[in-house]
């Protein structure tokens, strides 16, 4: 029993164990897990925000706060994924997560922003970030360009809420939005209202976006700004004037058109007071002298500029006083002069403090007598009575000039000038002559007898053209010190030139002279002579002169120089050059001279680049009238005459054009009637007249122009003649007797109507076989022809020529008549034909 009891407490507590441990689990089990953590850019390391987070599997969304925290709550247990987005991003897939119940794990997950396919590029192709449209009033519009390099196409648009822009759209497609291929540029033109920009510079930030990223464009502006200027000091005031300074720190925008100063005895002036305009200038400072002032007064002074913005003053004001009683300054003798510590005590006084009174004071001392370069040893203070001050390093052996000082109301007043020098040991040195002296060159010489405490150190000679030479002109060192002679030698001298001399050396950088010498350069003068002027025309001559010495140096040049307006030419004035080497004898043949001038002629020689001139000649260019003569016609008949003149001068300058003149209506026949014209010379010359009207007046002179102008001969006259008559009668043809030959010939018939004036020389008959493609009559030229050698009125016959004509032609004939002159007049045409003839044998 005691046994089965204790069996069943064991089954019991089994049983409650198990109980319990079933119980645990189960409730362990049922328990929410969690996840959380926080989303970074991977870049940046910043939290992501609006990022979307999704558990997977499933496919509860969370969304991140600004914070970049997630968190899902009430978790089974198990296995689950987290999967990242956000617009811009690369989609994030993270590792697997047990959740187990009960408890919190944290997944920080980073997540990498997709490469921005958008750019904003300027005009080169280069990305910007601002667009600056700057002062300019003229410019109102610029373009930037959208540029999609990425691979794909992009939706792209552009938010403007900017009050001064006025558009912002493609160019291409008039609108603030679109679509952009991969790799393409959308040109984008960008407006601004100018007088909606108000004052100062101005900036707005121009969103552009798309569906790959977005950009932001910084655009600026400069409206109008008042122009900013300072008042700097005022200087030299007297009882009744003083000095203005002010500065200009900005122009404005638009630049300024006036500046100045104003000024009142009242704080704050403005141009209603008293203003004094200043001229503009590209200086940024800018002074002005203001007169009229009262004496004792205090007065306040800004400066003042004006431009399109409005009048704008200095902020600053400066605030002077006008001398009531002037300061009075007195210098004194300097004192206390140690050469061993190089230092001197100035000394001054104040003998009158003025008012008001001087606000500084001082000394001015210089190394120039007139004091023309200072410089400036100052105290503050305004206390009357004596003051001095310590002058240290100063220059031994050197002169000083001082004189006290002091400033009122910015103005500098001085006292008497007083002077003091170092004492030191000079140097002592002696300058000897030159020798060696060439064209170009020399060996000076000097000699050292003290070296001088402090010693020299430095030793040479000075040189110039001009006496007393110095360091300031040409110097040659030597490399020596101590005492006794030294030489060096100069080079590149001028010729035939006088050249100073000194020794110097340096003692405490100031300069010792010895005494001056001087020598002057070899040199052997050129010789020429002008020579008279031959063949001498109204626009030539030939210039001559001799060389009859060449000079050492040789010259390098010679010529002739004249002129028509003065004596005594030189090269300044017309220069003709030689082109020979050598002396002796030289000339020039020189053209194109004025007519009826005189000229001055020196030769010239340039030798060591200076001018050498002979005496002066002098010429006369002539000039001589063209003469011609007319004579009387000759040869005339009834259309033509043969002319004759004379050329009795052609002139000098020789005429140009010469020839006849003639007329039938003008008595004295000009260049403007009818004219034969010859260019070539010659005494006397004829032209044949031809195609003249019959039994007409015809007036004749000769003519010739001469520089432009006419020149004419006497006036004569001839009356052509009258034409001869002649007409072309019958015409026989025959066959000689076969005895004699049997030949054909023409027996011709004319008639002389009139012999004409004057009379005909000869009378005939001219024949060919007609032309019957161009019908042509025969001439006395260029046919057959049968010529009866007498003159007269009426009928006349004459035959041909045995062997002239040939069996079965046609042929034409003429009657003509001809003149002394060869004119040929003819009658009219006959034709007659060999088919057809009368044999004589018959007759016979």
């Amino acid at each position: 029993m005691i046994v089965i009891m204790k069996r069943l407490l064991y089954i019991f507590i089994i049983l409650g164990l198990f109980s319990a441990v079933w119980y645990g689990c189960k409730k362990k089990e049922e328990q929410p897990g969690a996840i959380y953590g926080v989303i970074t850019d991977k870049a940046t390391g910043e939290p992501v925000g609006v990022a979307s987070v999704e558990l997977r599997p499933n496919g509860v969304k969370k969304v991140t706060g600004n914070d970049g925290r997630y968190e899902f709550v009430d978790i089974e247990g198990g296995k689950y994924g987290l999967a990242v987005s956000k617009t811009g991003y690369m989609e994030s897939d993270s590792c697997q997560i047990v959740v187990v119940s009960g408890q919190r794990i944290q997944r920080d997950i980073l997540i990498e922003k997709i490469p921005q396919s958008l750019r904003i590029v300027g005009g080169d192709g280069k990305e910007i970030d601002t667009l600056d449209f700057g002062a300019e009033e003229d410019v109102d519009s610029r373009t930037f360009s959208i540029f999609n390099d990425g691979s794909i196409g992009i939706t792209w648009w552009i938010d403007e809420t900017c009050p001064w822009i006025s558009y912002v759209k493609s160019i291409m497609s008039d609108s603030s939005s679109g679509k952009l291929e991969a790799g393409k540029q959308e040109p984008i033109k960008i407006g601004i209202n100018r007088t909606a920009l108000g004052q100062g510079r101005k900036s707005y930030i121009l969103n552009i976006n798309s569906d790959n990223g977005s950009k932001e464009l910084t655009v600026m502006a400069t409206g109008t700004t008042f122009a900013v200027s300072n008042v700097l000091s005022v200087a030299n005031v007297t009882k009744n004037s003083a000095v203005f300074n002010g500065s200009v720190e900005d122009p404005g925008n638009p630049h300024y058109t006036e500046r100045g100063f104003v000024y009142a005895e009242t704080t704050n002036p403005t141009v209603n007071d008293t203003k004094i305009s200043v001229q503009l200038t590209e200086t940024k400072d800018f002074s002005a002298r203001a007169e009229g002032l009262s004496a004792g007064k205090t007065y306040y002074v800004r400066t003042y500029m004006i431009n399109n913005a409005g009048i704008s003053y200095s902020s600053n004001e400066v605030k002077f006083s006008t001398i009531t009683i002037s300061t009075v300054v007195e210098t004194k003798s300097v004192s206390g002069i140690d050469v061993s510590e190089k230092t001197a005590m100035l000394n001054g006084a104040i003998t009158q403090k003025g008012i008001p009174s001087f606000s500084e004071r001082g000394f001015m001392y210089s190394f120039q007598e007139d004091m023309a370069e200072c410089t400036k040893l100052e105290e503050t203070g305004d206390s009357e009575g004596n003051f001095s001050l310590k002058l240290s390093n100063i220059q031994l052996g050197t002169n000083y000039y001082v004189r006290a000082y002091a400033v009122q109301g910015g103005m500098y007043i001085y006292g008497n000038v007083v002077s003091f020098s170092g004492r030191i040991q000079e140097s002592v040195l002696t300058t000897s002559a030159a020798t060696n002296v060439s064209a170009t060159s020399a060996t000076l010489n000097a000699s050292v007898s003290v070296v001088g405490a402090p010693a020299y150190t430095e030793r040479g000679f000075c040189y110039s053209k001009a006496q007393d030479p110095t360091i300031s002109d040409y110097c040659k060192k030597d490399d020596g010190l101590g005492t006794g002679a030294y030489s060096v030698e100069i080079n590149d001298l001028d010729y035939k030139t006088t050249y100073y001399v000194r020794a110097y050396v340096l003692q405490e950088g100031k300069p010792i002279y010895g005494d001056c010498v001087s020598f002057t350069t070899i040199w052997t003068d050129a010789g020429l002579r002008t020579l008279a002027p031959t063949n001498v025309r109204s626009s030539s001559v030939t210039l001559n002169a001799e060389i009859y010495e060449i000079g050492s140096p040789q010259f390098t040049e010679k010529g002739f120089c004249y002129s028509k307006s003065h004596s005594k030419p030189t090269i300044s004035d017309t220069r003709k050059a030689v082109k020979e080497d050598g002396g002796g004898i030289y000339s020039l043949d020189e053209h194109g001279l004025d007519y009826k001038t005189t000229y001055y002629v020196r030769a010239y020689l340039v030798q060591g680049g200076t001018p050498i001139y002979g005496d002066e000649v002098s010429l006369t260019t002539t000039w001589s009238n063209v003469e011609v003569r007319t004579f009387a016609a000759t040869d005339i008949e009834a259309e033509s005459a043969v002319l004759r003149g004379e050329l009795v001068n052609p002139g000098d300058p020789v005429c140009t054009e010469y020839g006849f003149v003639y007329s039938t209506s003008r008595i004295e026949p000009i260049i403007s009637d009818n004219k034969v014209v010859f260019t070539s010379i010659q005494t006397t010359y004829s032209s044949l007249l031809e195609n003249l009207t019959e039994n007409t007046t015809y007036y004749v002179r000769t003519y010739a122009v001469q520089n432009g102008k006419v020149f004419y001969g006497d006036v004569t006259q001839f009356q052509t003649g009258t034409i001869p008559r002649v007409e072309t009668m019958e015409v026989d043809v025959y066959r000689m007797s076969k005895l004699s030959g049997g030949y054909l010939w023409a027996s011709f018939q004319g008639n002389v109507l009139s012999v004409g004036n004057p009379e005909y020389v000869e009378r005939g008959f001219v024949f060919a076989v007609e032309d019957i493609l161009y019908n042509t009559p025969p001439t006395y030229e260029n046919s057959l022809r049968t010529t009866i050698p007498s003159t007269g009125s009426g009928v006349y016959t004459s035959t041909s020529i045995k062997g002239q004509l040939r069996d079965y032609e046609w042929y034409v004939v003429r009657a003509y008549v001809k003149m002394r002159s060869g004119k040929i007049y003819y009658g009219g045409v006959v034709k007659f034909d060999t088919w057809r003839w009368t044999d004589l044998d018959k007759i016979l």
